[in-house]
This record gives structure tokens, sequence and C-alpha cells, in this order.
């Protein structure tokens, strides 16, 4: 697998989301994308808003904002702001109380799940067919992903299993497999999709509206 490699443009239809917030990224905004190749080598790409991409605190990027392929397509004043973005030194201090009640704020539907009992995140991931594994924030985050942009849906090539994000790239889906019960081995399924391609299902929000469940 190769490095990452970085991208900048203006976003062209508006269906991205930003990996880091889950909010949409608007048609015509200003956007930075981390790219790498996932097992079948095909690029993939994590969408970020400029403000909310956060430079490797390792590595960083080499080049600074020479590294981002589409730089020259930027407005001075945008160029500008992503030299910023990049020279910036990361926060080391810890969030106070009010600066975490300001967040949370923001991001009312994130408050809402991390409220919630991992039994009752379990519950809304069941009655939207998602994964159900996971530490409580992973099941948190799924959750707001899920009410902020649709519920992943059934892998259409083998109908026996919900998409999951990618462990290679988190913007790129695949179908995690399933297990067959007539020749009684785990079965490999080939289907990928991008974030601006995969087709979204509507979120039950209100455990009143999932569908009842089926007797085993």
């Amino acid at each position: 697998m190769s490095s990452t490699t970085y991208k900048t443009e203006y976003s062209k239809s508006g269906t991205a989301s930003c990996k880091e917030c889950h909010k949409k990224i608007d048609k015509g905004i200003h956007r930075v994308g981390a790219c790498a190749l996932d097992f079948k080598e095909h690029e993939i790409t994590k969408w970020y808003h400029v403000a909310c991409f956060k430079v490797p605190k390792k590595k960083g990027i080499e080049g600074g904002v020479e590294a981002f392929e589409g730089r020259e397509t930027l407005n001075a004043a945008d160029l500008e702001n992503l030299k910023a973005v990049l020279e910036a030194k990361p926060e080391t201090k810890k969030r106070t109380k009010a600066e975490a009640g300001a967040t949370d704020e923001a991001g009312p539907v994130e408050a809402k799940y991390k409220s919630m009992t991992v039994d009752t995140l379990k519950k809304f991931l069941k009655a939207n067919k998602q994964l159900l594994s996971g530490k409580k924030d992973e099941l948190v985050e799924r959750c707001v992903d899920g009410e902020t942009l649709g519920a992943l849906p059934m892998c259409h090539i083998c109908q026996k299993a919900t998409v999951k994000l990618a462990d290679t790239a988190e913007v790129c889906f695949v179908c995690p497999g399933y297990y067959d019960k007539d020749l009684l081995r785990f079965m490999k399924c080939k289907f990928s999709a991008e974030t601006e391609t995969l087709v979204r299902l509507p979120w039950i929000s209100d455990l009143k509206d999932a569908p009842p469940a089926t007797p085993p």
C-alpha cells in the first residue's frame, strides 16, 4: 500500500461528508482530501473541511502546501488559508468543561448518542441493520454517521451483509463478507464503493418506528 497523498479542490457535488465533523461539504466549498489505495489498488479519499483537517502529528506533511495536488486551482485567499492550517501548531492543552459543552452544543446529534448506554446504541444500530460490534465511541460514531448521512445499505452483490467503512481508508465502503451455513465457511465479497456513489437509506431515529423483530 502506498503512503498517503493529499489534494485540495472546491467540492464538485456536495454529496461527500467531512470525516472529522460528519457534516456534508456543500458544493463549491474548499475541501482537502487524504488519499490512499485500498486492497484492490483503487484510490480512495477521506474528505475534510479545511478547518477540520488535522496535520498528522508524527510525520507532518512534507512539502507543506506544495504537497497538495490541485493547489493551483485555489484563489489566493483559500491558498493562504490552507497554508495557515498546515503551519498551525497543534493544540496540546486539555479542553475545559465549557469548551466541551460548546462542542456538544455545536453537535446535538453526537451529544444525543453520547448520552445513551451501549445497550440503547445497539438497539438503534439493530433497528437500522448496522454493525453492532465495537466500543462505545465506535457505536456512537456509527449512529451519528447514520442519522447525519443515512444508514449504510445491504451489499447489492452478495445481499447477505450490510456494507461497512473500509479499515484501510474510512471513506471507502466494502462488504465485510458473510458466513455461509451450507458451505460452513466464511465467504468474502468484492463489493467496494466511494462515498459519492454509495446510496444511503433513511435512518430510523425513533425506536418506535423500528420494524418488529423477526422471529428466529
